[in-house]
């Protein structure tokens, strides 16, 4: 993002896929936790980045391990923005930029902006 985000945060723990409640929840439940402090009108029209970090073994299939697809992990997260109402609707999410690299550490980075007029929306 060029602009100056309104909110940049780190949540660490390891990132799901959705799918799955029994293993989805616990994530949800981390990145709803680490905006508990968070007070923000909720944003109605807006720019989000995912950035995950992932163990080298899981940034790509080997053998029979899972895919970590992108579109894949983002809906976990957010889903639990919505519902801890950081988003109006996830409906309003109008430029979605999503990234996995490799790191010993994992997590996911959440950039969030308004989405102003001055955007472009190609139609």
């Amino acid at each position: 993002m060029t602009q100056k985000e309104d909110l940049d945060i780190f949540v660490e723990g390891r990132p799901v896929t959705f799918g799955n409640a029994s293993t989805e929840k616990p994530w949800k439940d981390k990145i709803k936790n680490t905006f508990t402090n968070v007070k923000l009108e909720p944003f109605e029209k807006s720019k989000v980045s995912l950035d995950f970090a992932l163990l080298p073994e899981r940034f790509m299939k080997r053998g029979k391990q899972k895919l970590n697809d992108l579109d894949n992990l983002s809906k976990p997260v957010l889903d639990a923005l919505v519902e801890i109402n950081i988003f109006l609707d996830d409906s309003g999410i109008l430029d979605l930029t999503l990234k996995k690299r490799k790191s010993n550490k994992e997590g996911v980075r959440i950039r969030i902006c308004k989405f102003s007029e001055n955007d472009s929306i190609l139609i």
